[in-house]
């Protein structure tokens, strides 16, 4: 099934049922639009490209341990413009801070603090508008096996949800966080691998509704410096 089809599956699901659910029950990777996260420096900025987007990103993270004790701290910034961004440019803050959600549904123990983002559009800040990453609680020599992450967006009066999930390579313990599957409920709409050189994005074709929140998701998690990716 091209794109393009499963596009008008998605668009036209009451029109034909049939074809919306052979395009649902394809993998998530198989269905999406995959686009490579370019990072470059021009202008005396930094900078990101992914298809027809674009913008500029800022980031800082340190890292330490000692004494059966970690101390983390990541902070970011970046700013997109593109489709589904025209009535203007939209930009993040995260850094780390509470969480304001209750993450009832993830199974393991998380930090008391999270890695959290708020949007702005213009200067002005997005009301609603929030990104929250829940980090798994340190595991000390346990945790070589895989750091969970789970997160939650909002925007535009959506919401979706994200955890961790390898979308390609090969498995081994390595504490590394693979990359990421963004749900709408219980269906895989979307995700972000990391990749080996460049991050990849997985977003719903074009045309669907959750596109740009979906975008929003993948990039929060992109600039993202990750304490158990910087530690490998």
């Amino acid at each position: 099934m091209t794109g393009l089809m499963i596009a008008m599956a998605l668009l036209l699901q009451p029109a034909d049922p049939a074809v919306a659910a052979s395009a649902a029950a394809l993998p998530m990777i198989e269905r999406t639009e995959r686009l490579e996260v370019e990072r470059f420096r021009r202008d005396r900025h930094n900078q990101w490209r992914a298809g027809e987007w674009t913008g500029q990103w800022s980031g800082m993270g340190s890292y330490s341990s000692g004494f059966g004790r970690q101390r983390n701290y990541s902070r970011a910034s970046f700013s997109v413009t593109g489709p589904g961004f025209e009535t203007g440019m939209v930009t993040a803050e995260c850094e780390g801070g509470q969480l304001d959600w209750d993450f009832l549904w993830i199974e393991w123990a998380h930090e008391d603090l999270a890695y959290v983002c708020t949007f702005s559009r213009d200067g002005a800040l997005i009301e609603g508008a929030r990104f929250e990453l829940a980090l798994q609680r340190s595991r000390g020599f346990a945790g070589m096996g895989r750091n969970e992450r789970a997160g939650q967006i909002t925007y535009g009066g959506q919401t979706l949800r994200l955890r961790t999930q390898r979308l390609s390579g090969t498995a081994f313990p390595s504490g590394r966080v693979p990359g990421y599957v963004i749900l709408d409920g219980e269906q895989e709409i979307g995700g972000m691998d990391y990749g080996v050189f460049k991050s990849k994005i997985y977003l719903p074709p074009e045309g669907v509704e959750l596109r740009a929140i979906t975008l929003l998701a993948a990039l929060s998690v992109v600039h993202f410096m990750d304490p158990a990716n910087s530690n490998h």
